[in-house]
């Protein structure tokens, strides 16, 4: 059984006695999306000279981002734009909705790629396991610390110094990837029983569907 201990931050509470708490900004640092571009600029099919960039609705749907789903940008060699890379955390820093601010995706491919202008990414420089990290950014806890630090009305804002100032909770290296790793597998499997789920509804409904069809044309002996 673990021992416990406070973390010094009241709305984490206790935390393992191992465990360390460090802010976001002493572990990596934070990288800003596209700049200076229009409409005309971007397409959803791959245009010659254009460049795959990630949309924000691929981060806010996503938890590891779908390379299948990506979009194109316009991007000529001389323009100083940021690129992702591998285990980058990319973050939904301006929204519409206070579910979706601070929502978080992990990007695990190696090609060469750009991201949207309202998300912010976070590349880690020492002490934390990316994928551990993706978890933990969203999971209920710091959801709540997300929402409780934004600010606007009409569009939803989380400010850089506030993404840097995240306290994290930080186990041992090796213990991350063990949560990790713990949470890919569970989560793998609730994600195949939510789908199996959904096309039974699918099926259910379609079923519904068909027997009014058919009770209020009289096809059905009552």
């Amino acid at each position: 059984m673990k021992n416990f201990k406070d973390s010094g931050i009241e709305w984490l509470g206790e935390i393992p006695q191992d465990w360390k708490v460090k802010r976001l900004r002493y572990i990596g640092y934070v990288f800003g999306g596209l700049v200076g571009k229009t409409s005309k600029d971007f397409s959803d099919e791959y245009i010659k000279g254009f460049k795959p960039y990630i949309t924000f609705k691929n981060v806010c749907d996503n938890t590891i981002i779908n390379f299948n789903k990506i979009e194109y940008v316009n991007i000529n060699d001389l323009e100083k734009q940021n690129k992702v890379i591998k285990n980058d955390i990319l973050f939904l820093q301006s929204s519409e909705t206070l579910d979706e601010i601070g929502k978080s995706a992990i990007y695990l491919n190696d090609e060469e790629i750009y991201l949207n202008t309202f998300c912010k990414g976070f590349r880690i420089k020492n002490s934390a396991f990316p994928i551990f990290l993706n978890y933990l950014f969203n999971s209920l806890t710091y959801k709540k610390y997300f929402i409780s630090n934004c600010s606007g009305f009409t569009r939803i804002n989380l400010r850089q110094e506030h993404l840097l100032d995240i306290p994290l909770i930080l186990p041992p290296l090796k213990e991350q990837e063990q949560i990790a790793n713990f949470l890919d597998e569970k989560c793998e499997k609730i994600d195949l029983l939510i789908e199996k789920t959904e096309k039974q509804i699918k099926l259910i409904k379609e079923y519904k569907t068909t027997l009014i069809n058919q009770a209020v044309c009289g096809r059905i002996d009552l």
